[in-house]
């Protein structure tokens, strides 16, 4: 008797371990994020502007054309860093950077070093995959 009930006490809990590990415990709702389509850096008197392109993924929207919305918003700020998470705490959104293609670089910062401020993005895989550097003539 005592041996199985140990037997049915070990299924059970093999059956609980089982249903614990089959949800998704990381998914991000994708509502809930902003897409960097492209990024531009600008040398300013106190820090830099940074120009982010952004796909928003609306929702409610039935049509596949209505369901994105798209945005240039700037920031100023010291470091690509502190002007993401401004922009995320304004926008009330997580920013993705996986469909990042592009970093323009204005001209004026072109002549300084500015590979400290492409490093942040560069140490994402997806970024030094699909991602290339420009400098333009003018600003970003």
């Amino acid at each position: 008797m005592l041996r199985k009930f140990k037997c049915l006490l070990l299924l059970a809990v093999c059956v609980c371990s089982a249903l614990l590990l089959t949800g998704c415990w990381d998914d991000a709702e994708i509502n809930g994020r902003a897409f960097v389509l492209g990024f531009g850096a600008d040398s300013e008197n106190d820090g830099y502007r940074f120009t982010f392109q952004l796909a928003i993924p609306v929702s409610g929207e039935s049509e596949s054309s209505g369901s994105i919305s798209y945005a240039d918003l700037t920031v100023n700020e010291i470091t690509p860093a502190a002007a993401v998470r401004r922009l995320e705490k304004n926008l009330g959104r997580e920013i993705n950077f996986e469909q990042l293609s592009l970093i323009v670089i204005g001209e004026s910062l072109s002549r300084e070093s500015f590979v400290g401020l492409t490093d942040y993005f560069f140490r994402r895989a997806s970024v030094r995959r699909q991602s290339c550097i420009a400098v333009c003539e003018g600003s970003a």
